[in-house]
């Protein structure tokens, strides 16, 4: 008899404690889905968040490249340019199958910095609607002092002096280091989620 009432108390003890358990189970489900749902929304806030700021990033980058690329093909087109300039101090040069290059590449350039503006508006237009607007001041007036050194350009042609290619060269860098100066201030307002 001592064995069964010995047997029941364990029994006993073991049913409390399941029930315990199990209550402590349901109590810690309901915490463990709240704790779910909370960190759900915490992840799915930071998410949005850190979306919009690395979409910040991207336009700002886009900008940054279709800036470099103009910038770039201007010095490229100005320095093809100052070739011809040497091939026209001798005659002969200008029947070289050398000189017939550098005149297609050049030809192409003045295409390729026409196409460009549109891509130069466009990015323009970025800059607006994330609000930077002395950024797009200053992407603006690197734009306009290549189109001026264009016009410069097309006015002398290659005979323009060496004094004047160095003042518009200096202009354009100058217009162009204001720009990225902007550009580095406008990344430098993103928050640095995910950089130290």
């Amino acid at each position: 008899m001592l064995g069964f009432l010995h047997a029941l108390e364990i029994s006993a003890a073991f049913v409390v404690a399941a029930d315990l358990g199990r209550q402590h189970f349901l109590l810690m489900a309901d915490l463990t889905w709240i704790q779910v749902v909370d960190d759900a929304v915490k992840i799915g806030f930071g998410a949005t968040i850190a979306g919009a700021f690395e979409r910040r990033t991207a336009m700002l980058t886009d900008i940054t490249q279709s800036h470099e690329e103009y910038f770039q093909l201007f010095l490229n087109y100005s320095s093809h340019l100052r070739a011809i300039a040497s091939f026209e101090e001798n005659p002969r040069a200008l029947q070289s199958p050398k000189f017939q290059e550098v005149k297609k590449k050049v030809d192409a350039m003045q295409i390729q910095l026409a196409d460009k503006i549109p891509v130069l508006f466009g990015a323009q237009a970025k800059l607006a609607l994330l609000g930077e607007k002395k950024c797009e001041q200053a992407a603006n007036a690197a734009v306009v002092g290549i189109q001026e050194a264009l016009g410069w350009i097309n006015k002398g042609g290659s005979k323009c002096d060496a004094a004047k290619w160095t003042e518009m060269a200096n202009a354009v860098t100058e217009a162009r280091n204001a720009f990225y100066q902007e550009l580095r201030a406008a990344f430098d307002r993103a928050p640095k989620i995910g950089r130290s």
